[in-house]
């Protein structure tokens, strides 16, 4: 199942339940296949399909004996699945109060098999997220009894990955991925999360979806988008959930961010085939800047108009997608490319693009405000982040009083460098400035990383 190879675990399990008919285990792992289903697929119908099928599955696990280890934890984790299903959906009071349930499931169990390390993985994953919620939203989580920290949930998941390493762990691969992305996203390690997918316990990428996307994933992350896209057009997500219109949508990005002028043609075919409703109106977006790159503004526009009827507002990408639409404002071509190439990590040729131009090259405030945030990000991510100070200055200067993410992002990515060098007064300075900001579409996921290193600071001597 961890590999996503459905149909021959799902026959597994037949003949486990055939053979042992009084084991419960088979109807826990079989809700594995429609979590990754439903987070991947997003298909409506899918989720009215399986839905019916979390609670049989809960009702028969609460036929085990309660002697068992896995009895609490079991019906933890299938909550939990649901949980996020549940929330990505936008079906917040269902998600959260089975959070709720499953937290307070998987605490009681610790508390009977302090030993049982399968507790640590997920009960790390809830205490890390409660230590990310913002102050004034903090009331939700006590009101939930949720407690926790981000050093406490890396801590207790490292402690999990550990065990794995000496010691047989069905959980090993799943502990191992969720560590990696909490290092990535919560303590900004990008390099520290590409290195856990570059040692032998790693899950091998043959014939393995999972362990691929994710390598795929950090590749990106990691200034290597053309290995990126290599992966990402292998031949490991044939007959899975990964089928190719999820990875046309991830090959597209990638593509377009290296300006190839083909971009188009995996992220059409995503846009036709997907059932879901997340990343539709970025998918539109980012086929009229491929149309544009060559040049064809009436398909920009064409393709554009789609983010106003396709898709809904749940990830920040497609309320930045709507936003420009709104605006009624083309990109300029040369930020445009620019931005791409810097997402993608060619340096080198963005940097080309605006090297001997000011602000003075630019006629909106909101292009002058690019072009400094620009620079700045070209310059840190590149490894010269004394150069990208300036221009992060200037772009907070410039824009913490307008509503673009521009300002927002610097003084998050300020905060960072000074973090770096220990300069841990400026760090705090930037991340709580970054939290009072005004509000804009990538707010809360700038605000969760602002919160995450303050959190870390907080641990400082």
């Amino acid at each position: 199942m961890m590999s996503m190879h459905f149909h021959e675990g799902d026959s597994l399990l037949a003949i486990e339940k055939a053979q042992h008919p009084d084991n419960l285990i088979p109807y826990f792992v079989a809700d594995i296949e429609d979590f990754f289903t439903l987070a991947f697929n997003e298909d409506p119908n899918e989720i009215k399909l399986r839905e019916p099928k979390r609670q049989v599955r809960i009702d028969l696990l609460q036929q085990g004996p309660k002697s068992s280890p896995y009895y609490l934890y079991t019906q933890g984790e299938v909550l939990l699945h649901w949980a996020f299903i549940h929330v990505a959906n936008e079906q917040y009071t269902t998600g959260f109060f089975e959070m709720r349930k499953a937290y307070h499931l998987l605490e009681e169990n610790q508390k009977k098999f302090p030993d049982f390390v399968a507790n640590k993985k997920f009960l790390g994953l809830i205490h890390a997220f409660v230590g990310t919620i913002p102050d004034n939203y903090k009331w939700a989580a006590t009101f939930l009894g949720l407690k926790g920290t981000v050093p406490q949930g890396l801590a207790e998941i490292k402690e999990a990955m550990d065990y794995s390493q000496t010691h047989p762990f069905l959980f090993a691969d799943e502990t191992r991925y969720i560590y990696l992305f909490m290092k990535l996203w919560l303590d900004n390690n990008a390099k520290a999360a590409w290195q856990l997918t570059e040692d032998a316990q790693y899950p091998s990428l043959k014939n393995n979806a999972l362990s691929t996307y994710v390598k795929a994933f950090l590749a990106a992350r990691i200034n290597n988008n053309d290995l990126a896209i290599q992966l990402y057009s292998s031949g490991n997500f044939s007959n899975n959930v990964f089928v190719p219109w999820f990875m046309n949508y991830m090959l597209g990005v990638s593509k377009l961010r290296r300006l190839d002028p083909d971009s188009n043609l995996p992220l059409e075919n995503f846009v036709q085939n997907f059932k879901g409703t997340n990343y539709l109106k970025d998918t539109y977006r980012q086929i009229a800047w491929s149309y544009l790159l060559k040049g064809d503004e009436t398909k920009y526009h064409y393709f554009i108009a789609f983010c106003k009827t396709k898709g809904r507002l749940f990830t920040d990408a497609d309320k930045d997608a709507l936003e420009e639409l709104n605006s009624g404002v083309t990109p300029n071509i040369i930020l445009l490319k620019a931005r791409l190439l810097a997402d993608g990590a060619y340096f080198d040729r963005a940097l080309q693009l605006l090297q001997g131009k000011t602000t003075d090259n630019f006629n909106t405030e909101q292009d002058k405000l690019e072009f400094t945030y620009r620079l700045g990000r070209i310059y840190d991510e590149s490894g010269s982040p004394d150069k990208a100070i300036p221009y992060y200055v200037a772009t907070i200067n410039r824009g913490e009083n307008l509503s673009y993410y521009f300002a927002d992002n610097a003084s998050l990515q300020l905060a960072m460098i000074y973090e770096t060098k220990k300069d841990f007064d400026h760090a705090r300075f930037y991340y709580s400035k970054c939290l009072a900001m005004k509000d804009n579409v990538y707010k809360t996921s700038i605000d969760q990383k602002a919160k995450s290193g303050l959190n870390r600071l907080n641990n400082e001597k």
